[in-house]
């Protein structure tokens, strides 16, 4: 069984509920969506063909480490053997994470594994693809949600969203910018205006490395 494969590398998580912990990220090559906002674009194709084996070895590899997270591109469009290499990965003592875009389901995960599942906006450019089922699929209490805010005008539609699932009540919610177009303190004040339990996700890789496009 393998995988194609971007990239492998260590570095601090920049998003969600393990912001700023050291972490090793495998990001698996191949989208289905193209986002007006990617910043990987350079993902969307290629890839390195590796057997699970080949991944764990090449984690072992850079460093110890107590969190994984499977990110893309889509994981979930390579789904056999990703949750494979999550259940192996749990199985090694990691604590697991897998990003995903939204667009497919996360139906029958390992129990262990937190999804964190974006909802993309309209300005996204493909809110029309979300596979909106998840809302009811997600695990309460385990996995979370995401937005990605990439125009002022879309923070009402993401409010609306949040309220008419009831969200916040069930799941950690993150709502980031995408600066320029948003700002991260009017986010902020926009957020707390909203009455809404909504985070603040600034990605603190960008912060720290802006210039660094692969490997952070």
């Amino acid at each position: 069984m393998t995988l194609r494969i971007a990239e492998i590398f260590k570095s601090l998580q920049g998003e969600a509920a393990s912001s700023g912990w050291p972490t090793v990220f495998v990001r698996l090559a191949g989208c289905n969506l193209r986002c007006l906002y990617c910043d990987t674009a350079w993902a969307w194709t290629g890839g390195e063909e590796l057997d699970l084996d080949s991944i764990r070895s090449r984690i072992r590899a850079a460093g110890p480490t107590k969190r994984v997270c499977l990110t893309g591109g889509e994981p979930l469009l390579q789904r056999e053997a990703v949750l494979a290499l999550a259940t192996a990965l749990i199985a090694d003592g990691h604590e697991v994470s897998m990003e995903t875009n939204g667009s497919l389901p996360v139906d029958n995960l390992p129990d262990k594994l937190v999804a964190v599942i974006d909802v993309k906006t309209p300005a996204s450019g493909m809110s029309g693809i979300m596979n909106f089922e998840n809302v009811r699929l997600a695990r309460r209490h385990h996995d979370l949600f995401k937005f990605v805010i990439p125009a002022e005008s879309d923070f009402p539609w993401a409010c609306e969203f949040v309220r008419q699932h009831h969200l916040d009540r069930r799941f950690e919610v993150f709502f980031s910018p995408a600066a320029p177009a948003v700002q991260p303190a009017w986010l902020a004040e926009s957020i707390l205006a909203s009455g809404l339990e909504i985070r603040l996700n600034l990605q603190l890789h960008k912060i720290l490395w802006p210039e660094v496009v692969r490997g952070r």
